[in-house]
């Protein structure tokens, strides 16, 4: 039966201890010294005085651990191997103590009794086994051999040969080697040495070392089998390699000759280039540059890859307009004539680009900012853009960003890859010609970091007005830097709220919150129907579609922000015409709405989408805000018996985290709203509850439906129905004040195409107001929440 005993004991931050092996440590914690002074004061000694093993009184346990997974606050559940130790010697050194250890046996850790002076433990001696079997000593024969190999391939030092021998105990051989043959030698991982720590079984420990030898010595052996075909290749590849430089050497001294004899003069390429440079206009530090690579380039052979790259990077430094800019026509009547011929409706966005131009043009050295136009897809951000670039006299050139994930995309890539290229901005600038035109970043808020880069962090160089006068592209290099600041740089976005912080802090942003149905009405007829009537071929047949036609196709056809899917209707609509003046079949020249079911199938969607009669307590509708526009969504709830003792909040419809602690915040305003009102809610706690967004399939997020919610919450809990024609936005705190929100313009053009007509708002949204439509808020009831018992009393029947 095996005696547990008390110990001091100390974590070491070791991966291996080795039995029978003396080992210096340093001691020079409060507790590592409260335990050596411990076991002086148990031989009635003074620590200062204890110099050998005989001034200590009994042995201590170290405990082997991992630095990275010792926690103090845990100390007390330490447990495992440990190794029962005697000191050698203890001698002052700097700090603290340098004490000589020997461990003599491992022990089995079971708790720490003692943690303050010093720590002390309770263990059990463990007992090792098979040290004196036979096959431990054939093993330390293979071992021996094995060295032999290791020190002639110089795995290991002859002084480790030696030192092995003088080794008599079978467990301290194994132990020398598992612990000296560490990581740092490519021999056992910590993880390694702290398996075999638990390993009680000599034979066991030195089978390790001989499968470990062994695999090194075969990694070795392979190594250099590897070598000696790779250095056979090598030298008939060289030998390959001086045969063509002969041969290549022996073709240029013939060219050579030939054109001495023909009377050519220099290669006309390099004439060529070298009279490009002199036109090209070049700032001083760049043509420095390009005549330091064109004479590099006439030391190359004609037929080398080198060549050939060098001659590109020539041609490109010469083909950026350095100095070719287009005059500016800062006629704002006339700019302001092209807007409205492109674009009908987006007074506000026409105003503020008119803005823009008229400090461009009282200013022209002012560094402008740069604008960013954000709404959904289809709102006529692109075109708008050109028409900017129309109505001043520049080019336009289009850079999109939707899913670019590569630095080397923005800023290019070094000249010392294979099939390196400018980036895209220095590539737009040589299409464009000119060193002034509109540059469009289309999709900025596609873009992200990926392993390859952050785009962004180039892109900020771009767009902040104070260093863009010297962008750098990796392609052309330090001195070839380009000047970005005569260039108008416009961006695009589809949702404001994805572009990095970053990007966003350096871009005036202006709304494109969608059309109305009257301004889409407006557009079909000014712009999308001639444009398709002659794209189909039939502005000669006199083709129309009736008013009545199209505003069906607006309302139950298409439902969205912009009229990307209104055009391609009406070409669906077109070509069936097309088709039947095709065939020579009769046909009438106005379609009219009566045909649109049999061209364009049933309707998408109903004329109103608001809630049934019929629609029971727990369901309203919210407004939402998304990267297409705004949208409504139904929300519903439900009560059911408590499915285990305590009482559930379920919440669905693929939420993300802020507008799920939004709908928990809703949760308990509802509770707080109805415990004021005297509601009984005193079996509340017998039922689980669910809250449900449709459109499961889509994401969302964000804190404007949390008024909505509690609207739902309480109508749930009072059995009392929602109004069918109403719907509301907003944020909503603990106390049932409704927050501000964004994207109000877009909300209220959706729920007005929904059809609904009774909205509330957060109060401190009134400020947006004006910019809706008089026609929308002619047709809407807009009131203005400043608490839900404003909402409540009118919402709920």
């Amino acid at each position: 039966m095996e005696i547990t005993r008390s110990y001091p004991a100390l974590v070491v931050f070791v991966a291996y201890i080795p039995l029978k092996m003396p080992l210096w440590y340093r001691f020079r914690t409060k507790e590592e010294v409260a335990l050596l002074e411990a076991m002086a004061e148990m031989s009635n000694k003074k620590l200062d005085d204890c110099k050998t093993k005989d001034d200590f009184w009994g042995s201590i346990v170290l405990v082997p651990m991992d630095a990275d997974k010792y926690d103090p606050e845990s100390i007390s559940g330490l447990a495992g191997i440990g190794f029962e130790s005697i000191i050698h010697s203890c001698e002052k050194y700097e700090d603290g103590y340098k004490v000589v250890l020997e461990a003599v046996s491992k022990v089995d850790v079971k708790n720490v009794t003692q943690e303050r002076p010093y720590m002390r433990a309770d263990a059990t001696r463990l007992h090792e086994f098979g040290a004196k079997s036979k096959s431990a000593k054939q093993i330390r024969k293979e071992i021996y051999k094995l060295l032999d190999k290791l020190v002639k391939y110089e795995i290991v030092p002859a002084e480790l040969q030696t030192t092995c021998k003088n080794i008599r105990f079978l467990d301290a051989f194994a132990d020398f080697f598992i612990w000296s043959f560490g990581e740092d030698k490519d021999g056992f991982t910590r993880e390694e040495q702290a398996q075999l720590t638990q390993e009680l079984s000599v034979p066991k420990r030195l089978d390790a070392v001989y499968v470990k030898f062994s695999n090194k010595i075969f990694e070795t052996e392979e190594g250099a089998k590897l070598d000696a075909k790779v250095a056979q290749k090598i030298n008939e590849e060289n030998k390959q390699r001086m045969r063509q430089h002969l041969l290549h050497e022996r073709q240029q001294k013939l060219e050579n000759e030939l054109r001495e004899m023909t009377g050519d003069g220099e290669d006309d390429t390099i004439g060529e280039l070298e009279k490009r440079i002199e036109e090209a206009g070049m700032p001083k530090e760049t043509y420095k540059v390009a005549k330091k690579e064109l004479a590099r380039l006439k030391t190359i052979r004609g037929d080398s890859m080198e060549f050939t790259i060098a001659h590109d990077y020539i041609d490109r430094l010469c083909s950026y307009p350095w100095n070719i800019s287009t005059e500016d026509n800062f006629d704002l009547p006339n700019a302001r004539g092209v807007l409205d011929e492109g674009h009908y409706g987006l007074k506000q966005v026409k105003k503020r680009i008119i803005e823009y131009l008229a400090v461009r043009k009282l200013n022209p050295k002012k560094k402008g900012g740069v604008i960013c136009f954000d709404g959904p897809p289809g709102t006529g951000k692109t075109s708008i853009v050109k028409d900017i670039a129309r109505a001043i006299g520049r080019k336009h050139v289009r850079i999109s960003l939707g899913g670019v994930d590569d630095e080397a995309k923005i800023r290019g890539h070094k000249r010392t890859y294979i099939g390196a290229l400018p980036g895209c901005i220095v590539k737009a600038m040589i299409d464009a010609g000119t060193n002034n035109p509109v540059l469009h970043f289309d999709e900025i808020d596609k873009i992200r970091p990926s392993m390859r880069g952050d785009p962004s962090a180039a892109l900020l160089e771009v767009l902040d007005p104070e260093q863009n006068h010297a962008f750098s592209d990796n392609y052309f290099g330090v001195g070839a830097e380009i000047d970005l600041s005569q260039v108008i740089i416009v961006c695009t976005s589809n949702y404001k709220y994805n572009i990095q912080s970053t990007l966003l802090d350096r871009l005036e942003i202006i709304d494109f919150p969608g059309y109305t149905r009257v301004e889409k009405y407006h557009i079909a007829k000014r712009h999308l129907l001639p444009k398709q009537l002659e794209e189909s071929g039939l502005v000669e047949y006199g083709i129309e579609i009736e008013d009545e036609a199209l505003w069906k196709i607006i309302d139950q056809y298409t439902r969205e922000a912009g009229v990307r899917n209104l055009e391609r209707t009406i070409a669906d609509v077109l070509r069936s015409r097309a088709v039947k003046i095709a065939e020579g079949k009769e046909y009438e020249k106005q379609v009219k709405a009566s045909e649109l079911q049999e061209i364009l199938g049933p309707v998408h969607f109903e004329e109103s989408a608001c809630l049934p009669d019929d629609t029971p307590p727990g369901v309203a509708t919210g407004l939402a805000y998304t990267p297409s526009g705004g949208c409504t969504l139904i929300v519903e709830s439900c009560k059911m018996p408590k499915a285990r003792e305590v009482s559930e909040l379920q919440i669905t419809g693929q939420l993300g985290g802020v507008m799920t602690e939004s709908a928990q915040v809703a949760f308990s305003c509802a509770r707080g709203y109805l415990t004021n009102k005297g509601v009984d809610l005193s079996r509340l706690g017998d039922f689980d509850y669910h809250i449900h967004f449709d459109e499961h399939g889509i994401g969302k997020e964000g804190p404007s439906a949390g008024a909505i919610m509690t609207l739902v919450f309480i109508s749930l809990l009072t059995g009392r129905r929602v109004r069918t024609d109403f719907a509301m936005t907003g944020e909503i705190d603990l106390k049932g004040r409704v927050m501000p929100i964004g994207g109000v313009k877009q909300k209220l053009l959706a729920a007005h195409q929904a059809g609904y007509r009774n909205i509330f708002i957060p109060e401190q949204n009134k400020k947006d107001l004006p910019e809706i439509p008089d026609e929308i808020k002619k047709d809407l009831n807009i009131m203005l929440a400043k608490r839900i018992d404003d909402v409540v009393e009118f919402a709920l029947l």
